[in-house]
């Protein structure tokens, strides 16, 4: 499998270290295009480590990356360096005749890093604190030397540097030590430890949703993303989580969370629920649920729309949930819900709002390019469909009250929505204060299809006959801003870029209201643009080409859950 170390991290499940290949493009005073170690700990100052200089016959040579059976593979000619993980928390390096590795701490940054040696037995450790990483890493050879270049200065390390180069091959390890080494020096073989995470990715990728044969390539891409993107509980984590991305956007929010809950509920129901779990993990005492979080902070400026109705309906259809969990999810979901009802309704009239985009996930959509709060017709939706969801598991859990009590508040909501949120059959954001509506071209709104037959007959037309146009459509896909908009932009987040979870809600929103074939098209136009393109973080919508340095575990999510459900 090929992967490209600029976009899509070296790691494996569970684990907080990661190797990625920076460009030029991210070059500083002591940042260079090259290989580096990097933390995905949220308490770090600073993501990168150390950088990695493959040496061959001792100089620094022109080298190509590619992943091997779970292994980094790293070549010049004939030479080669293998690099595995052996568990979460260790890496081992191997090289075979003429080659050797050079590990630069980059004490320019923080001359609080320095290494200090460790006799233990027959071996010398070296361990690394990395005050800008606030983590620790301990490196031992196990085949050859371990040399240390440091230069200290009364009370700071002005570099420090361990080189190992052989002319017989070289074995490593490199270990991630929070607090403290337990004392324990192990005997590691590369071979069984490259096999064993090989197996380990192995049994992740049965469980993704069932594809044709002829997306093999592409769906190990995308189970390999998904999979490498999973960090072990720890600090805020209660629970192993798929972040966002091991490289950039190492956090989690509200949005992909949920999509990547669907992407698992078909055949790995355990992890989906504990993904589903997660955000309310941190739900706060007067049940808001946070924007974002990692192992070590959360973020509490803005939130996200209430999908989780909608996402447990979908999860259902996949996996039967136990009484415990209709009941946790029943309980969880009803605080947050009434957190919606009584702080987002700040009129007391009867209609949410977001107090900022990023609220809604589209943190630059043109739907709020008024001042806030606005009233957007999507979590007007979002929040009936919840209702419905509370309805339900009312009555799979027999509390009569509660069914009454939901549907109630569902059918009330729905009239507000259909009163205020709509003119002339099309959905409009309106400004909560003054009423006014925002003009736009945005996307956003059409996600109203999610309701279905709820939605009456003339507005569900309306809709669906504007999706049918090329207002959004493109021979690419499902523009986020309408390219006849003045606000279009190729390349700026929802103003014109293809998006997988955006395509994906608004493929679902095409299925509630009939309208298969036209979802089946342009989820295949989306599913050819990975194919052809490679999985990018978005999509230029005139021109097809994938957009953004990174890739998302959000976009292999999309993927996934589309080739399942909408090829036939």
């Amino acid at each position: 499998m090929i992967i490209d170390l600029n976009r899509i991290p070296f790691s494996r499940r569970n684990s907080y270290m990661a190797i990625s290949r920076l460009k030029k493009e991210y070059e500083t005073a002591d940042v260079k295009e090259g290989l580096y170690l990097r933390t995905v700990h949220g308490s770090a100052e600073r993501s990168i480590v150390a950088k990695l200089t493959p040496l061959f016959d001792g100089k620094e040579e022109a080298y190509s990356t590619n992943l091997e059976l779970a292994a980094l593979v790293i070549t010049s000619g004939d030479r080669k360096i293998e690099i595995c993980f052996d568990d979460e928390k260790t890496l081992l390096f191997r090289g075979n005749e003429g080659t050797g590795m050079k590990i630069d701490f980059m004490t320019e940054y923080n001359k609080n890093d320095y290494i200090y040696d460790i006799k233990h037995r027959a071996y010398t450790l070296y361990m690394a604190n990395c005050y800008k990483n606030n983590c620790r890493y301990l490196i031992w050879a196990q085949k050859d030397k371990i040399s240390l270049e440091q230069n200290w200065n009364e009370m700071e390390a002005e570099y420090s540097r361990l080189t190992v180069s052989s002319l017989d091959g070289f074995m490593f390890a490199i270990q991630e030590v929070e607090r403290e080494w337990n004392g324990k020096i192990r005997k590691f073989d590369f071979g069984l430890s490259r096999q064993k995470t090989q197996e380990d990715f192995l049994e992740f990728l049965r469980t993704v949703p069932s594809y044709p044969l002829a997306h093999q390539e592409r769906v190990y891409l995308a189970a390999y993303i998904e999979w490498s993107s999973i960090v072990g509980a720890n600090g805020f984590l209660e629970r192993d989580i798929m972040l966002v991305s091991k490289n950039w956007l190492a956090d989690k929010t509200g949005w992909n969370l949920n999509l990547n809950a669907i992407a698992l509920s078909y055949k790995n129901p355990k992890h989906a629920w504990e993904h589903f779990l997660q955000m309310f993990d941190l739900i706060d005492t007067t049940g808001r649920l946070p924007d974002s979080f990692n192992d070590s902070y959360v973020k509490w400026n803005h939130v996200k729309p209430p999908v989780q109705g909608f996402v447990l309906s979908k999860m259902m259809e996949n996996m039967k949930l136990d009484s415990d969990q209709l009941i946790g999810a029943y309980l969880l979901m009803k605080r947050a819900t009434i957190w919606w009802m009584r702080y987002r309704d700040f009129r007391h009239e009867g209609l949410f709002v977001y107090d900022h985009a990023k609220d809604s996930g589209w943190d630059n959509a043109t739907s709020f390019s008024l001042f806030p709060p606005i009233a957007a017709p999507e979590l007007q939706v979002y929040l009936i469909l919840q209702m419905d969801m509370m309805a339900k598991l009312s009555e799979m859990l027999s509390i009569e009250e509660d069914v009454t009590f939901w549907k109630k508040q569902s059918d009330k909501l729905l009239a507000h929505f259909l009163e205020r949120c709509i003119r002339d059959n099309l959905p409009v954001n309106i400004h909560s204060n003054t009423g006014e509506i925002v003009e736009c071209d945005s996307l956003l709104p059409y996600q109203v299809l999610l309701l279905g037959d709820k939605l009456p007959e003339p507005i569900k037309k309306a809709c669906i006959d504007t999706l049918k146009s090329d207002k959004f459509r493109t021979k690419y896909g499902i523009a986020t801003e309408s390219p006849a908009s003045a606000l279009y932009s190729s390349n700026v987040k929802f103003r014109g870029p293809i998006w997988g979870p955006a395509t994906y809600m608004l493929l679902e929103g095409l299925k509630a209201c009939g309208e298969n074939e036209l979802a089946k098209e342009e989820a295949r136009k989306y599913i050819q643009l990975v194919q052809e393109k490679d999985l990018a973080e978005n999509y230029d919508a005139l021109t097809g080409e994938g957009i953004g340095p990174n890739v998302y575990t959000w976009t292999a999510s999309a993927y996934l859950v589309m080739l399942h459900e909408y090829l036939d």
